[in-house]
């Protein structure tokens, strides 16, 4: 088994996740908000890559049975029930609805990666199923993440960091890395102690700081939160609790 990661979706393409078991990443805080939702009992997830996409997914449903969330460079769109904080997405606004969710990297990676064998959906709250899941893989692994305004982000960085260390070094998984998954490796060894402080510090958290969001960021550092592990049906472009 090879790991491979990719620290912000831009230049992927559907080559890239030929063959390959992907997970799609963004801590801060669309794969977090997904884990979340399905956690709190959401039918299911339909990712729309552009926001006309999610308006016409919508036209298409009653009213009472679905939600709209995500944001748009950062920001709440307009119309919109939900936004992209995990901490919105209660059981009291989801539960057996379906989630129409736009957000600005993650919806339109899983578009473009929507052909691989397996699409998943990881992050802290459900890292035990994600670990368990890499483990148990008949293909080598590519990690997408959702990243901040085409770079890596610092949660993402850590995230996938942990994994690489719960794969090798406690269930002993017998992967081979990339030099991506190696910087992450390594950037979360050094930071281990202190995730959610320096989350908080980073780029993302003094954003989140500003608009009042900042308990989004110790929710979504939170380890097994959720047995949940979101993956994504071809046949109807959906995300579904497994």
């Amino acid at each position: 088994m090879y790991l491979d990661v990719l620290f912000n979706p831009a230049g992927l393409t559907e080559a890239d996740v030929r063959d390959k078991a992907v997970i799609v990443l963004e801590v801060l805080r669309t794969s977090t908000s997904m884990v979340t939702a399905l956690h709190n009992g959401a039918k299911t997830i339909v990712p729309a890559p552009t926001l006309g996409d999610a308006a016409r997914m919508a036209a298409n449903l009653d009213p009472k049975v679905f939600v709209l969330g995500g944001e748009k460079n950062g920001q709440p769109i307009s119309g919109y029930q939900l936004g992209n904080s995990p901490l919105e997405y209660t059981p009291e606004a989801v539960a057996n609805r379906t989630v129409i969710m736009h957000t600005s990297n993650l919806t339109n990676a899983i578009s473009i990666a929507r052909s691989a064998p397996v699409l998943v959906v990881g992050c802290f709250l459900n890292m035990t199923r994600l670990i368990n899941f890499v483990a148990q893989s008949k293909h080598d692994i590519l990690v997408v993440c959702g990243g901040h305004k085409g770079t890596a982000a610092l949660g993402d960085v850590l995230c996938v960091g942990q994994m690489v260390e719960l794969l090798t070094n406690v269930h002993k998984v017998d992967a081979g890395l990339s030099d991506a998954a190696m910087i992450a490796h390594s950037t979360y060894l050094y930071n281990k102690n202190h995730v959610v402080d320096k989350l908080k510090a980073g780029v993302q958290g003094k954003a989140l700081e500003a608009v009042g969001l900042l308990g989004d960021v110790p929710y979504s550092c939170q380890i097994d939160f959720s047995g949940i592990l979101p993956v994504f049906n071809p046949s109807n472009l959906s995300i579904n609790a497994s």
